[in-house]
């Protein structure tokens, strides 16, 4: 299962419908393949319920990192909505920069560029400041990459990337859902076919007396 892609296993999980009509479905079918084929499906949804379940799993680890940065993204939100709030005012900006974890030191940003040092997994702003308006943050687009946008642009940005990690974290919370359904759903079936046949057959014994 490593190395198959987040679509590919929604895709599998969405082909798990429930068989309303067992006569209907199983024309022209062979029993052995089809009961092959539940089987085989099971047997995936269950290690992709295995990976789901497991601390160090994939799909633990992606949710737990879109937990912790949504609210870093959140918190950035914030201070440049305090920057764009103050670009006209000319007032001197105050803020509160992170030396180490639990330790914070406050600044008067007056004039130049004031950097705050990025903590490991944290984002991080870099202001800049003009004498008169602060125009422009610089946003930690990733490791070691950093990009300035001007205030209007970088809010934008950060507001699409809240929503992204919104919606990604509510997929998340769907796939779960949707795949231990998807293991009921295949479990229901299987029986389902397995009795039809045991069915069948003894109607084919009963015929031949």
């Amino acid at each position: 299962m490593t190395g198959e892609s987040s679509s590919g296993r929604a895709a599998e999980i969405a082909k798990s419908v429930f068989i309303e009509d067992v006569d209907a479905y199983m024309q022209g079918k062979q029993v052995e393949n089809v009961l092959v084929e539940l089987q085989e499906r099971l047997r995936r949804l269950r290690g992709y319920e295995a990976q789901a379940s497991n601390p160090g799993g994939l799909v633990l680890q992606n949710r737990k990192r879109l937990l912790e940065k949504l609210p870093e993204i959140k918190k950035s939100l914030e201070a440049v909505g305090a920057l764009l709030a103050k670009k006209d005012s000319g007032d001197v900006i105050s803020a509160d920069f992170e030396l180490t974890d639990g330790i914070y030191a406050k600044a008067h940003l007056q004039v130049g560029r004031v950097r705050r040092e990025r903590p490991a997994g944290r984002s991080t702003l870099v202001v800049e400041r003009g004498q008169h308006d602060v125009e422009s943050v610089g946003l930690w687009l990733g490791a070691g990459v950093m990009c300035e946008y001007p205030l209007e642009e970088a809010q934008a940005l950060l507001e699409a990337n809240k929503a992204a990690c919104e919606a990604n974290l509510g997929t998340a919370v769907d796939n779960l859902g949707l795949l231990k359904d998807s293991i009921t759903v295949t479990e229901v079936n299987t029986a389902r076919v397995f009795n039809w046949d045991v069915e069948r057959r003894r109607g084919l014994k009963g015929g031949e007396r």
